[in-house]
Parts: C-alpha cells; structure tokens; sequence
C-alpha cells in the first residue's frame, strides 16, 4: 500500500470510562423512573485500600472471584481469592503477607462498637435510560438520549428479589404478578426507583414497576449502543491477576493508580466504582 493510501490510526479508546451510575439517595421519596437495558451482572465487590509505594492510599474495587457468578444463584466456590484473605488477616490482627499493603476499612461508628469489617458487598447491575434526564433533553435540544441519560444501576439484595419476583424468576413469584425481564427490549418496562432515608437497612429501597411494556424505540435502540459493557467493567481475574493488578496498583505514581478493579480500563474506573458504592450506601 502505498502511503498515499494510508490514513492517521484512530485513537484507541473503549467505553468503560464512561460509566455514570445512578444515586438512590437522589432519587428520594419522589423516586426516578428509568428503563433497564441489556444483562444483568451479579457481583460480589470488594472495596480494598492500597496504600501505595508513594505514600497515597486509594480505594480499589474488585468482584470477588470465590463465588460461581453463572449460576441460577451466586454461590461461594473455592477460587483462590487473595481479598478473602487479606480479610482473616485483618480479623486476627494480623497483616496478610501476599498483599501486606492492602487492608479493608474500618466500619463507620454508626455500625456499634462490635461491628466488623466488610469483606465484599452483593449488587446486581443493569443499564438504564433515565428518563427524566430523557424528557430534560427532550425539551432543551430535542433529543431525548445524551449520555448523560444512560446510566449504571446498581440494586442491592432487597431490591434485586423485587426485580426478580417481576420477572418471575423467584420461588415465591406469583404467576398472576409477574411481568418478565423489564430489561427485555420489546416486552421490558420502566421501573421507578425509591429511596427512604428514613427507613432502616434493606427496607430503603423500593421499586415500582410502570402499568405496560414499553418497547425501546429504534433511537433508543441506536443511542444505547455505546453504553458502557458491563461484562468487561466487572470482569473477574484470576488469583495471580488480582494479585498483579493490585501491586501495580501500589507501584505506580498515578493520582488515581494507574489502574482499575476491570482490565485495560482507564484511571478513573476505581474511583467511579467507589462512588457507586457509595450511591448504593451500605445498607
């Protein structure tokens, strides 16, 4: 080929960056309504501190690899996960010796005196169209899908079985209430998202399915296909990955790691990962 014929090579970039995950606590008592799309990805996360080389300490986020993320139900496996052990270490006092410079944060005050730290944290994780920031944009520009619109939710245990009493894919899901997938692109629905600040644990999330299905629409469709792949951004490691991925992590000089909880995933991914945690909040 000549060089005539030759073009400047795009630049090399994926979407896992893009990550905008929805806030439960501003959704309130008013709620939010939003439309899941694509598959559902059940996680165990570890939230783990390094304390890098350079005298920083981040928070990393890594899904926990001692449970079988392809079953009906998560269930605990045998996979060698270092994070788990780092975890007894801390337990016992004690500093683990194959990532001495990891170690899991202390639970806040208003867990009581006799609270202990925690290990891994379940979500179960779809994208959705929010629909408010849909209609806003509607109306300012006329279009209804910006990125902005198109976010990461993440359901905690409670709300994660009334998704799957809708869809019918519980013991106890009665037949004459179920609606099917509300992620399915033709038969899903819109599901409303509440947030009660002032009730305790699990009981402040809530979800409310909309009355009909409501089909994605060919813009819909055409819009979301830049969505961030949640598969790759909660990708599993194997034991020795995750123990090079977080020693990378304590080596480098970046302000934010150099690296993340996914592969070949850019700076900023652990932060944004925290702070999806944090929307979630640790009930």
């Amino acid at each position: 080929m000549n060089l005539s014929e030759m073009r400047a090579q795009p630049d090399q970039s994926n979407n896992l960056s893009k990550a905008n995950f929805f806030d439960w606590k501003e959704a309130g008592t008013m709620g939010a309504k939003v439309r899941p799309y694509g598959k559902w990805i059940r996680r165990f996360l570890h939230f783990i501190q390094v304390s890098k080389a350079n005298g920083d300490t981040i928070t990393a986020v890594v899904p926990c690899i001692n449970f079988d993320y392809s079953s009906s139900v998560v269930v605990p496996i045998e996979g060698g996960c270092p994070l788990d052990e780092v975890y007894d270490a801390q337990l016992k006092g004690e500093t683990s010796n194959i990532l001495p410079f990891c170690r899991f944060s202390d639970p806040p005050a208003s867990w009581g005196k006799d609270a202990k730290i925690q290990n891994h944290s379940f979500s179960a994780n779809v994208n959705v169209i929010n629909r408010a920031k849909q209609e806003v944009n509607a109306k300012l520009n006329g279009s209804g899908i910006t990125e902005d619109c198109l976010q990461v939710v993440s359901f905690k245990k409670t709300a994660w079985e009334k998704i799957l009493l809708l869809a019918g894919a519980s013991d106890n899901a009665d037949p004459d209430f179920t609606r099917g997938d509300p992620s399915d692109a033709v038969d899903g629905y819109d599901v409303k998202l509440i947030y009660h600040a002032d009730k305790p644990g699990t009981q402040r999330y809530q979800v409310i399915e909309s009355k009909s299905a409501i089909p994605l629409t060919d813009s819909e469709i055409e819009s979301i296909g830049s969505s961030i792949d949640l598969e790759e951004y909660y990708k599993t490691r194997t034991r020795d990955e995750i123990i090079e991925h977080l020693t990378k992590i304590y080596e480098s000089d970046g302000i934010n790691g150099g690296t993340s909880s996914s592969a070949n995933v850019t700076d900023g991914i652990a932060d944004m990962m925290t702070k999806a945690e944090n929307a979630m909040n640790t009930a």
